[in-house]
């Protein structure tokens, strides 16, 4: 049969057999082996990976920790918040010539497992006095975060002196002990 064909058509013959003496070859042999080496290369990165796991986890329990701490989980003032803060401010109130005007219950507000107090407080007197208290507060204390600060002044009318006082909102975050 091949005598019969002219070297032209030999060629061909031989090179549409080649293509799919090849094709056969991948499919049945070379193809298994790729797909392999290519689970085998992903395999070994995620063993990579694994292997600094206890590194990260360490890591990341430090830093839970930390957002813990900023979160007043573990503060000085243990439990009770209120009073913490109420003894801090009328201290600094009595050392400074301050008069602390309202100090009420705070605002508790819950959401995804935490609750934020937030305590509103109006203090009276000088205004670079207050900014201290609130400083205080906010940087050395730390018994909270300072949301927000209103100053405003009142007249009295049978003396007729202006006198300064500043609202201050304190928020305070903690977990929800019931979730």
């Amino acid at each position: 049969m091949l005598k019969n064909l002219t070297y032209k058509q030999r060629n061909i013959a031989l090179a549409i057999s080649t293509v799919l003496l090849s094709l056969m070859a991948y499919y049945m042999a070379i193809k298994n082996t790729v797909e392999l080496a290519i689970q085998c290369n992903e395999l070994e990165k995620e063993t990579a990976l694994a292997a600094n796991a206890p590194q990260k986890i360490a890591v990341l329990k430090q830093q839970l920790k930390a957002i813990e701490s900023k979160l007043g989980e573990s503060g000085e003032f243990g439990g009770d918040m209120q009073q913490a803060l109420l003894e801090k401010v009328s201290h600094y109130c009595s050392k400074n010539n301050l008069i602390l005007k309202e100090f009420p219950k705070p605002v508790a507000t819950e959401g995804r497992g935490y609750v934020v107090e937030t305590t509103i407080f109006t203090v009276e007197g000088g205004f670079t006095k207050l900014l201290q208290l609130i400083y205080e507060l906010e940087q050395k204390h730390r018994v909270g975060k300072v949301a927000a600060v209103h100053f405003q002044t009142e007249k009295d009318l049978r003396t007729k002196t202006l006198s300064l006082s500043a609202s201050v909102y304190l928020q305070h975050i903690r977990k929800n002990d019931a979730s």
